[in-house]
């Protein structure tokens, strides 16, 4: 609920996406459903005698199931159809949906004082949030994509958010701040450690949001 509260999408569009997630639930729920519906009907017929008294009719006990069985397994072909053709479709709209609503205002997935981690490479923390679902307070960016360790941070008193029109890249555009840099780029630098400071009123600055995406696909996402 998280992801989907405060998005701004429309009546429409949320009946579509929870219309999905139900039927996504059903492969799980449907057998749970018939064993339960079982116990309870041959309990019932067991505890008004109505099952003895059907073998008191000559009937066997495959007799009395033969109609139940023949039920379950037309069940059983219509749940496999269901699985092997419909659900995967369903599914897969479902996800699609659910990452067109996240992407809505990208900030919203971020929480106050907590570290959000999803972005591969790059750790973000917020002060505090605007209502506006783009403007952050206090940012604190901490980016380790070169597999040096966080040896780049980045500070600012306010930004923006926003995820470009291809959705390939979260752009930030940060304002009052200061960026430092441990330079390690050759094996002398790991000894005298130079250190890079900026000092900046804006920063604008593309996150490759592609690696995130590329495992949204492999999940189904995207």
């Amino acid at each position: 609920m998280d992801d989907i509260v405060g998005k701004g999408m429309g009546a429409w569009i949320l009946t579509q996406f929870f219309a999905y997630s139900f039927i996504t639930f059903i492969p799980v729920a449907m057998p749970l459903a018939v064993l339960l519906s079982s116990i309870m009907t041959f309990g019932n017929l067991a505890e008004n005698y109505e099952l003895a008294a059907m073998k008191s009719c000559g009937l066997s006990l495959f007799q009395i199931i033969k109609p139940i069985f023949i039920f379950i397994v037309f069940l059983s072909g219509l749940t496999f159809v269901f699985n092997n053709f419909l659900l995967p479709a369903v599914t897969l709209k479902s996800a699609r949906m659910l990452w067109d609503i996240r992407q809505a205002k990208p900030t919203l997935s971020i929480k106050e004082g907590v570290y959000f981690d999803k972005l591969d490479g790059y750790s973000i923390k917020v002060g505090n949030k605007s209502k506006d679902g783009q403007t952050l307070y206090n940012l604190s960016i901490y980016d380790h994509s070169d597999g040096l360790g966080n040896n780049i941070q980045l500070y600012a008193d306010s930004g923006k958010m926003k995820t470009s029109p291809d959705t390939n890249y979260l752009q930030l555009q940060l304002n009052n701040g200061s960026r430092y840099e441990d330079i390690m780029q050759e094996e002398a630098h790991k000894t005298t450690r130079p250190l890079m400071q900026l000092l900046y009123k804006e920063l604008n600055i593309n996150v490759d949001m592609s690696s995130f995406k590329n495992e949204a696909n492999r999940r189904g996402v995207i």
